[in-house]
């Protein structure tokens, strides 16, 4: 970001005196925050990791022509969790000019976001928001031993989960230990936020482990996976610089994902 510091400034400078923030409304935004580093790994890191900045600017008569809508913007950015969900909705708002503000988007089964210019509700959660339990800011932690059992559990059964998708692709190199470098279990369902390294180049991963449960609210016992439940690769984020060590991966899409888990056999010869 600091990189880009004058290329902006010089973005925002040409939309106000060209004046086209007069008919404007402008979205700048980012897709996460700070996520690498020795930052990254701190407990403000976390939380910078998942809040990636946003910022809505208006004309200067949207206040007076729209206040509701424009009180409803400033309301929803101090005080509710919103995400690019909204923004989404939000934009479908500003093309339909339904600026009113004064009701809210109705949702289909499985669909999340409501615009920034109505009222979000005070009780939304991450589970309402459509924000996975890995990236979710809100709830509380609290920290556990290294060595506890269920801990240690998670943090194989994460080794499995990479080296399984690793594996597919035959060109990365499988990892054979891992070594928690932190835990902590959520306050509300007990899943496991988990910091690990791993014994090849000192690659550290961070994600949360969940457990599987029976219907009846009883902790499955599978023997093949712990009673965890499938961590999607995705979900995982991976803390060092990795960009020299996966040159053996193709540009394509489909190995996009793998590049983060991946320590090309290549390198290491």
């Amino acid at each position: 970001m600091h990189r880009n510091t004058e290329a902006f400034q010089e973005f925002f400078w040409r939309l106000a005196t060209s004046g086209a923030l007069n008919n404007t409304i402008v979205f700048f935004m980012a897709d996460h925050g700070i996520r690498l580093g020795s930052y990254f790994r701190t407990e403000v890191g976390m939380y910078e990791a998942k809040l990636p900045f946003h910022y809505i600017l208006t004309p200067p008569w949207f206040k007076d022509k729209y206040p509701v809508a424009h009180s409803n913007l400033l309301f929803n950015s101090k005080h509710r969790l919103t995400t690019h969900f909204d923004t989404y909705r939000t934009l479908q708002d500003i093309l339909h000019k339904q600026l009113t503000g004064d009701t809210s988007h109705k949702l289909g089964q499985g669909e999340y976001g409501d615009s920034l210019f109505r009222t979000i509700p005070s009780a939304r959660g991450c589970q309402d928001a459509g924000v996975p339990l890995h990236w979710c800011p809100c709830g509380y932690f609290r920290l556990a031993s290294l060595d506890d059992f269920q801990v240690t559990r998670a943090a194989h059964h994460l080794l499995q989960v990479i080296n399984n998708a690793a594996s597919r692709h035959g060109k990365c190199k499988l990892f054979k230990d891992v070594v928690v470098k932190s835990a902590k279990y959520h306050g509300e369902n007990g899943d496991i936020l988990l910091i690990v390294e791993m014994d090849i180049k000192s690659v550290v991963f961070r994600a949360t482990v969940g457990h599987q449960f029976h219907e009846n609210g009883r902790e499955m016992d599978h023997r093949s996976d712990g009673g965890f439940r499938d961590i999607q690769i995705g979900d995982i984020e991976r803390v060092d610089k990795y960009k020299k060590y996966t040159k053996c991966l193709s540009g394509k899409k489909k190995d996009e994902m793998i590049k983060k888990i991946c320590i090309c056999k290549t390198y290491l010869n």
